[in-house]
């Protein structure tokens, strides 16, 4: 009896433990276009930045992120993986980023290179 009740206790837990994040939880000046996997374009990702060492990272919905580095002559990389990421600029200060099946459309600001001392 007592086992039934511990793995029921267990599996609540768990269960409550998983949290799908929405795009209502991230400030709207942090929210990006992207598309994973191949899917539409969505106001789903969140940027996060470090100008202060050029990088930058995108955080999916599902809890999945990508980071990038952004050098001095502004050329953008994957800070980790070896996945090759494309860049180009779409109009009204707006870049869009690919790697590996995944897109994103954010502002040229966002990603400006590591500030020089």
């Amino acid at each position: 009896m007592f086992m039934r009740i511990f793995k029921a206790a267990v599996l609540v837990l768990l269960i409550g433990g998983c949290h799908r994040a929405s795009s209502v939880d991230v400030p709207a000046a942090d929210r990006i276009e992207c598309a994973i996997g191949g899917a539409d374009l969505a106001n789903d990702c969140a940027i996060q930045r470090n100008t202060n060492v050029g990088e930058f990272a995108i955080h999916h919905l599902d809890g999945g992120f990508r980071r990038f580095a952004v050098e001095k002559n502004g050329t953008i990389s994957a800070a980790d993986g070896a996945d090759t990421v494309s860049s180009k600029p779409i109009g009204d200060g707006r870049v869009e980023l690919k790697i590996a099946g995944d897109r994103y459309i954010l502002g040229s600001a966002s990603i400006a290179p590591a500030k020089t001392q």
